[in-house]
C-alpha cells in the first residue's frame, strides 16, 4: 500500500516538474502541440508594452480586434487591460510601477520583474537562446529568426566557443497562436542537434508562459535572441542584472 502511495507522489511530483519547468519533448509533435503557451497568454503583449506603450497613445481597436491588428502595434481602449486580464503576470507589476504611463520605463519593468520572482522559482542555466519562432519561421522571415542565415549561427557557435564556462545552453521559445508547429519544431531541433553536437548540454523551455521565460534570461550568465520585441525585452533587462549579451 505504502508503496503505491509512494509511487503516486513521484509520479504527481514529476507531472508537476514538468509542467512548470517546460520540459516538453520534441518527439511526436504531430500528436499535441508543444509550442503554444495556451489560451491564457493569447493577447499578453509585454514586448509591445514595454516598447510601444504609453498614457498618450492613440488607440485604434478595442480588445475584441486586437487580434486582427497588423504585427500586434494597437492596443485595447482599456489603456490597463493587462492589469485587468493578467493579474500578477510581469506586465501587470509594470502597470503598478508606472504610474505616469511613460514609454520604456525601465526602473517600473525591472521593480515588477523583481516582484514577479518572489513568488516563482528560476532554473539556473549558463545561457539562454531565446529562438522566435511561430509566424515568422512559417514564412522563412530571416531577420527575427536567423532560421537561413548560417553566417549569424556559425558566428554564434564561433563566440560560444571563447567563453569556455558556457555548459548548458537553455533554449526558450513559444507562440501565442494556434498555428502549424512542425516547421519551428524542426528548426529548434536542428539547433539543438548543432549545439549538441558542440558538446553543449541543450535543456529546451517550450511553450512556457512568457514572464517565465522573462526570469530564466534575468537570472542566466549569458542571453541571446534571435529577435523581435519580446526578444529584445528579455535581452535587455537579463543584461540590466548581470547577464552578458552575446551578439553574433
Amino acid at each position: 500500500m505504502y508503496g503505491t502511495v509512494i509511487l503516486f507522489l513521484v509520479i504527481a511530483c514529476l507531472g508537476w516538474i514538468i509542467r512548470e519547468c517546460g520540459l516538453k519533448t520534441l518527439e511526436h509533435f504531430d500528436a499535441q502541440r508543444i509550442l503554444y503557451t495556451g489560451d491564457y497568454w493569447d493577447e499578453y503583449r509585454i514586448g509591445d508594452l514595454y516598447h510601444l506603450w504609453h498614457k498618450e497613445m492613440a488607440l485604434s481597436r478595442d480588445i475584441t480586434n486586437m487580434r486582427n491588428c497588423r504585427s500586434g502595434r494597437c492596443f485595447p481602449i482599456d489603456l490597463y487591460y493587462h492589469r485587468t486580464h493578467f493579474p500578477g503576470s510581469i506586465a501587470a507589476n509594470y502597470h503598478r510601477y508606472n504610474v505616469n504611463g511613460t514609454k520604456k520605463n525601465k526602473v517600473a519593468m525591472m521593480q515588477a520583474i523583481r516582484d514577479y520572482e518572489k513568488s516563482h522559482l528560476h532554473i539556473p542555466t549558463d545561457c539562454v537562446l531565446h529562438m522566435r519562432v511561430g509566424d515568422v519561421v512559417n514564412t522563412n522571415q530571416t531577420r527575427y529568426t536567423k532560421i537561413n542565415d548560417k553566417p549569424w549561427w556559425d558566428r554564434l557557435i564561433t563566440q560560444l566557443g571563447t567563453h569556455p564556462e558556457i555548459k548548458t545552453i537553455t533554449i526558450i521559445a513559444g507562440m501565442h497562436k494556434k498555428i502549424p508547429e512542425q516547421k519551428s519544431i524542426e528548426f529548434i531541433k536542428s539547433v539543438q542537434t548543432m549545439l549538441n553536437a558542440r558538446g553543449y548540454k541543450v535543456v529546451l523551455h517550450l511553450g512556457r508562459s512568457p514572464d517565465d521565460d522573462i526570469l530564466t534570461a534575468y537570472h542566466s550568465k549569458y542571453v541571446v535572441s534571435t529577435g523581435g520585441g519580446y526578444g529584445r525585452l528579455l535581452v535587455e533587462f537579463a543584461r540590466d542584472n548581470g547577464s552578458e549579451h552575446i551578439v553574433p
